[in-house]
């Protein structure tokens, strides 16, 4: 008795060893193997701006440097104003999108100096420009020399991948 159970024990232990050799024999694994890359260009930028009209005796000066433009504007007289057209342009592989667009003055600046922007186009496609005009302006409400006669604004203008 004891024998005939070692033996369909043995037998059963051999079955076993037989069936996962052959799985393991007539299975096969699939091995997947890849590279990606991203090849994509971002390139959105500053890339020009001009006086496209001024006041007679404003002096007006602009710097683009490193995505960003600063301005120097010296006003003489209430109602004197300076407008800007300043470009942005897409010279990146990836077309681009408005996210966000913030003007923030800054504390302790003068009320006498006031700016205004044209809209924003949103969308902006490889290959492509859009331009906006930002106009400062001496107040014209203003009835005494001011004391304080700057005024420090920054201005984020963000596009983000399409």
């Amino acid at each position: 008795m004891f024998k005939k159970r070692y033996i369909i024990i043995a037998s059963l232990i051999l079955a076993l060893l037989f069936m996962s050799s052959a799985y393991a024999l007539f299975s096969s694994n699939i091995k997947i193997l890849g590279t990606t890359s991203i090849g994509g260009i971002w390139n959105v930028a500053i890339s020009d701006v001009k006086i496209i009209d001024q006041s007679p005796d404003v002096k007006a000066t602009s710097q683009i440097d490193d995505n960003t433009l600063t301005f120097n504007v010296e006003f003489l007289k209430p109602s004197d104003y300076v407008t800007y057209e300043i470009t942005i342009s897409n010279n990146g592989s990836i077309d681009a999108v408005l996210s966000n667009v913030l003007f923030k003055e800054e504390d302790g600046g003068s009320d006498a100096i006031k700016y205004e922007t044209s809209p924003f186009a949103s969308d902006l496609p490889v290959g492509t420009s859009t331009s906006f005009r930002l106009t400062i302006t001496y107040d014209a409400n203003t009835t005494e020399n001011p004391l304080i006669k700057f005024k420090n604004i920054t201005s984020t203008i963000e596009y983000v991948q399409k």
